[in-house]
């Protein structure tokens, strides 16, 4: 299948670009939730995962959430 395995960290996000897309999306919720309260974004990081896996992905017409229970069921 000529797949290559590429091991990722933590401190370098940017050798993956769709964790890199993912990390700026979700940094674009947090910063139109939060406003100016950097101070609460750990209360309302979940509230952002939550919003971010509900919405429908243009990709593959899912939601993160119902593409995961789709590989279950």
């Amino acid at each position: 299948m000529r797949t290559k395995l590429l091991f990722l960290t933590t401190c370098h996000p940017q050798t993956d670009g769709q964790t890199e897309v993912v990390n700026k999306t979700l940094a674009q919720l947090l910063h139109v939730v939060i406003q100016k309260n950097l101070k609460s974004c750990e209360e309302y990081l979940l509230f952002v995962k939550f919003a971010y896996n509900r919405t429908v992905h243009s990709t593959f017409d899912f939601s993160p959430f119902e593409f995961f229970i789709g590989l279950i069921y």
